[in-house]
């Protein structure tokens, strides 16, 4: 009996010390078919998970907003493309051989 009342005591301290509740649903409920492509920030892609069964592209804009844009739409998906080649350049361009001066042997 004890040894129930001191977990009932560490998981109501667990809960109120965790900074955000967890929210399992869909972040995305309605969705923008395109937004301005210079504005664009960061993109955010969710696939599929157990409490929300469709893939989620969420946007933030330079003014801090966040859109859900629409995954089957022509815009959203070269949207998606650039992102991905974007990080394919920076992960190339971390593993390239660094190139210094060159050394001079007597």
């Amino acid at each position: 009996m004890k040894n129930i009342a001191i977990l009932c005591i560490f998981l109501l301290a667990c809960m109120t010390v965790s900074p955000s509740p967890v929210i399992l649903r869909c972040k995305c409920i309605n969705t923008r078919p395109i937004v301005r492509v210079s504005f664009i920030v960061s993109v955010q892609v969710h696939d599929p998970r157990p409490y929300c069964n469709k893939q989620e592209v969420i946007v933030t804009m330079r003014n801090r907003k966040t859109f859900c844009l629409d995954p089957t739409q022509d815009f959203t998906q070269q949207i998606l493309r650039r992102t991905q080649r974007r990080r394919q350049k920076m992960n190339n361009v971390g593993l390239t051989a660094p190139t210094g001066p060159p050394t001079v042997s007597s």
